[in-house]
C-alpha cells in the first residue's frame, strides 16, 4: 500500500501542476482510499472532503456523489449511523438527478445497511430489492452478486424461516453463478 500512495501521491503532484482538476480530485480519493483500507479514517475524510470541493467547484457531479458516499462510509465505519444515511440519501439524490444507476443501486445498499443495523429489516429489505432490479435492469452482475446474500440475511431475520429458506435457495444459486462468473473473469484477466 505505501507503493501505490507513493505513485498517487506523485500523480497529485503532476495534477496539480498542470492544472488538472478533474485527475487532483480523483488521486486525492486514490490517496483516501489507500487510508481507508489502513483504518486511518480521519486521514482518509479529509482527502475525501478535499476532492469533493474541488468536484463541486468544477461540478462534477458524479464525482460529487462518490465522495458523499465516501464519507458516509467513514461516518457508518464509526457506527454513526444517522449521519451516514444523511450522506448517502445526498448521494443517491445526485446519482437519481445525472442518471447514474449503479450509483443508485449502490447507494441504495449503502441506505439498506443503515436500516439493517437500525434493525429496520422491513425497510432494509425494500432497498436491497430495489438495488436489486436496478442492478439486474443495467447488467450490473457484481452488483447483483453483492446485494443477494444482503438480501437473504435480511430474509432470514425479519421473515418466517420457511420463506426465507426458500428465498435463500433461490439466491444462492444465482449468487453462486454470478460470482463464478466473476472469478473466472477475473482468472482470465490475469493471463
Amino acid at each position: 500500500m505505501d507503493n501505490a500512495l507513493k505513485y498517487y501521491e506523485d500523480a497529485l503532484k503532476i495534477d496539480r501542476d498542470i492544472g488538472y482538476k478533474q485527475g487532483e480530485a480523483a488521486n486525492l480519493v486514490n490517496i483516501a482510499n489507500v487510508h481507508f483500507d489502513k483504518s486511518d479514517l480521519g486521514t482518509a475524510q479529509k482527502y475525501y472532503e478535499d476532492a469533493l470541493k474541488i468536484d463541486r467547484d468544477i461540478g462534477y457531479k458524479q464525482g460529487e456523489a462518490t465522495n458523499l458516499g465516501n464519507i458516509g462510509n467513514i461516518h457508518f465505519n464509526r457506527g454513526d449511523i444517522d449521519t451516514a444515511l444523511e450522506y448517502y440519501e445526498d448521494t443517491l439524490k445526485i446519482d437519481r438527478d445525472i442518471g447514474y444507476k449503479q450509483g443508485e443501486a449502490t447507494n441504495l445498499v449503502n441506505i439498506s445497511n443503515v436500516h439493517f443495523r437500525k434493525e429496520d429489516l422491513g425497510t432494509a429489505q425494500k432497498y436491497y430489492e430495489d438495488a436489486l432490479d436496478i442492478d439486474r435492469d443495467i447488467g450490473h452482475r457484481k452488483g447483483v452478486a453483492i446485494t443477494l446474500p444482503h438480501i437473504v440475511v435480511a430474509c432470514k431475520n425479519g421473515r418466517s424461516k420457511k420463506e426465507a429458506k426458500l428465498f435463500d435457495y433461490s439466491c444462492s444459486e444465482e449468487a453462486t453463478e454470478l460470482w463464478n462468473a466473476l472469478r473466472e473473469l477475473k482468472e482470465r484477466r490475469k493471463k
